[in-house]
């Protein structure tokens, strides 16, 4: 596999509304913003797992209480045989849902991560939405 190429797009887009949005994703000291699509390219290799690449967002409660979320991944366009996870306070998943946690109040998620091991140099598309349990439009991807 030429390591040199083997980018991992994660496509981010913003769910339904913004309006009271709670939750936020911040990548590399950037908060991300509507419909923003990140390239990963920063992968180790490594023989018993072979080339595994990770996203790494912080996912943070803007809110003065404690809110209880649910993060879901949806895989747009992604290489047969290839193997992605991801993991939250709770866990790590290949299902996609996770179980529903707190973040406290201006909290973050320090575990939220996302993993990818293509088995062929290959892009993948992957959309990951974390919501605020029990609401329709508190939600962001």
């Amino acid at each position: 596999m030429d390591k040199k190429f083997l980018p991992l797009m994660l496509l981010i887009l913003q769910a339904i509304s913004v309006n009271a949005q709670s939750l936020e994703f911040i990548y590399k000291n950037n908060t991300l913003t509507d419909n923003e699509i990140v390239t990963v390219t920063d992968f180790i290799e490594d023989e018993e797992v072979g080339v595994e690449m990770t996203f790494s967002p912080i996912l943070q409660n803007k809110t003065n209480n404690a809110l209880k979320v649910v993060v879901r991944k949806e895989e747009i366009s992604i290489p047969a045989g290839s193997f992605n996870t991801f993991c939250t306070g709770m866990g790590c998943y290949t299902t996609t849902t996770s179980s529903e946690y707190t973040i406290a109040a201006n909290g973050n998620d320090p575990y939220f991560h996302c993993t990818f091991s293509p088995v062929i140099t290959s892009t993948a598309t992957i959309k990951y939405t974390a919501s605020v349990v029990g609401t329709f439009n508190d939600n962001i991807s």
